[in-house]
């Protein structure tokens, strides 16, 4: 799985509060655990590189997660997990 969010803005504190409890409840994590063999996300900018590794740390994914900087570096993590 690849997510690119170079265009996104950082969000309020409140807002990312909101999205980590979300995920902190088994039930709403657990479908995607169970799917997703590992993340890339690609990102600009040292701040928001900082929240999305801060996220990471806070929500402790199963599946590993590569924060990059371009599309090709975030393809070629996510090649190395198969389909």
């Amino acid at each position: 799985m690849v997510w690119d969010i170079r265009e996104i803005k950082v969000p309020p504190r409140a807002v990312i509060r909101i999205a980590t409890d979300w995920m902190g409840e088994p039930a709403n994590a657990r479908p995607l655990d169970e799917l997703v063999r590992a993340t890339a996300v690609v990102v600009k900018g040292p701040i928001i590189r900082a929240v999305a590794t801060w996220t990471l740390k806070v929500c402790q994914p199963p599946a590993p997660v590569r924060i990059c900087r371009d599309e090709r570096e975030a393809l070629e993590f996510a090649s190395s997990f198969g389909h």
